[in-house]
């Protein structure tokens, strides 16, 4: 099974998961619920392919994602879906 076909599989649990659930929180510093979790798993598993999904409307934009790594944790992922944008033009 190729790396792609493996990652479609787990994001489709994750998609099937998220979208039975409510969006309970978790215990998470930033006290996001269960759905927003999915929606960043689906983030970094389709970082290289910006191929997103998002589960509430907290987030609705891999640059919504990316602001708040930034803010919490000082992670920049700008340039990986910079990269992928001009990869994919």
């Amino acid at each position: 099974m190729q790396k792609s076909s493996k990652i479609d599989k787990v994001c489709q649990i994750i998609k099937e998961y998220a979208t039975s659930v409510d969006n309970c929180p978790v215990d998470c510093p930033l006290s996001f619920g269960i759905k927003d979790h999915c929606s960043f798993l689906n983030f970094f598993l389709n970082l290289d392919r910006c191929q997103f999904e998002y589960f509430t409307d907290n987030f609705t934009t891999p640059e919504e994602i990316v602001e708040l790594f930034q803010d919490w944790k000082g992670i920049d992922f700008n340039t990986v879906i910079n990269k992928q944008k001009v990869v994919k033009l």
